[in-house]
């Protein structure tokens, strides 16, 4: 096998394990993401109408917060996934250089 495919393979490799989702291995992240854990609401003991519109704005308050976690965390995956594309094309350009090195000595 040549140079120039092991190194192919070796990327291939580093890639299908960054795409292939959740891993236990290496991580850039220091610490675990954050979990979305915002106070579930409780249900009140009646049906006072105080209470019940407590409890509905409790609930809405709640849905609004894990709305805005999830669009905090889809934004996090974008931005992970464009440093993952930039890691991937800088290696690339490494291994381009690299075989025209070995091929045309520049």
């Amino acid at each position: 096998m040549t140079k120039k495919k092991l190194i192919a393979a070796s990327l291939l490799v580093i890639c299908v394990g960054f795409i292939s989702g959740y891993s236990f291995g290496r991580s850039n992240l220091y610490g675990l993401y954050p979990s979305f854990n915002k106070m579930t609401p409780t249900k009140p003991f009646s049906k006072d109408s105080y209470w019940a519109k407590n409890y509905k704005m409790e609930v809405e308050e709640y849905i609004d917060a894990a709305k805005q976690y999830v669009e905090a965390a889809n934004n996090d995956i974008l931005t992970i996934n464009v440093e993952i594309n930039n890691a991937i094309r800088k290696a690339n350009n490494v291994v381009d250089e690299y075989n025209n090195w070995v091929r045309y000595g520049y």
